[in-house]
């Protein structure tokens, strides 16, 4: 016969695994307090934070009408003259950068207006830099390095305009450049190109002048003929045109332009 093994041992209760025996507190109200208390606040700081979401998705969404807004403001100010109250608005649409590039061309005009060109050159560069393509921050610009005697610069930024839109303005701005320069051959030629595009009494009073300049006084008084014709109310063209007829030898006449300049500047009562 096969031998037996010990038999397995078998589960009693002297010879279970003794289990520990949790003793259970009762919660007393304060317990119950804090609990509550601390589910409370997870609560409300749950709350605060969709609230904050809430509250910069409300803001964003404001900020494109605000800036439409002050930049609205901010023209009107300007077509009114309250130019430190549109300067204001203005840094303020720039800081929000909605509407950035239209904010900074007419802080940029604001900044010429009030004779601060540096200011001027600075913003009309941002814009340009965005919009490389807009004549009327290079005439802006432009018109500003001029004031400042950067007359090589105003020309690069009227040689921009001249390509993009070539009108009689930009040939008699870049025109007055060159007079500035002491350099009449090209003046003479932009005042030309500036009347044969449109020959209006600007135009060609500048070309007039420019005629003049050279010592050309009978094409000179062409011109101003032409000027007096157009604006006969208006001083200066005959003062020029007096300048002329004495450098021609008709004292005379010249005495007569200067008489009638006299007469409309100081009109009698």
């Amino acid at each position: 016969m096969r031998a037996r093994g010990p038999r397995p041992a078998v589960n009693t209760r002297e010879n279970l695994p003794k289990v520990q025996q949790i003793k259970v507190v009762p919660m007393t109200e304060q317990d119950f307090a804090r609990r509550r208390n601390r589910k409370l606040a997870k609560l409300g700081a749950i709350a605060g934070v969709v609230a904050l979401v809430a509250g910069v998705a409300i803001w964003l969404s404001s900020r494109p009408a605000k800036a439409r807004t002050e930049y609205t403001d901010a023209t009107k100010m300007v077509n009114e003259g309250r130019y430190q109250n549109a300067m204001v608005v203005l840094d303020e649409a720039v800081q929000s950068k909605v509407n950035l590039y239209e904010a900074l061309a007419l802080r940029a005009k604001v900044h010429q207006i009030l004779s601060e060109h540096d200011k001027a050159i600075e913003d009309a560069g941002r814009v340009l830099d965005a919009r490389p393509d807009d004549p009327d921050m290079y005439r802006l610009r432009a018109k500003s390095y001029r004031e400042l005697g950067q007359f090589q610069k105003a020309i690069a930024d009227y040689d921009r305009v001249a390509q993009i839109q070539p009108d009689s303005r930009v040939f008699n701005d870049r025109g007055g450049c060159y007079r500035d320069l002491k350099q009449m051959d090209k003046a003479l030629a932009d005042f030309a190109k500036a009347v044969d595009l449109e020959p209006n009494a600007d135009n060609l009073l500048q070309r007039g002048m420019a005629y003049a300049a050279i010592g050309d006084h009978l094409k000179a008084k062409a011109d101003f003929d032409r000027v007096i014709e157009m604006n006969p109310g208006v001083p200066y063209p005959y003062r020029a045109r007096a300048t002329s007829l004495e450098e021609m030898g008709d004292r005379r006449s010249a005495a007569a332009d200067r008489k009638r300049a006299h007469e409309i500047e100081f009109p009698e009562k």
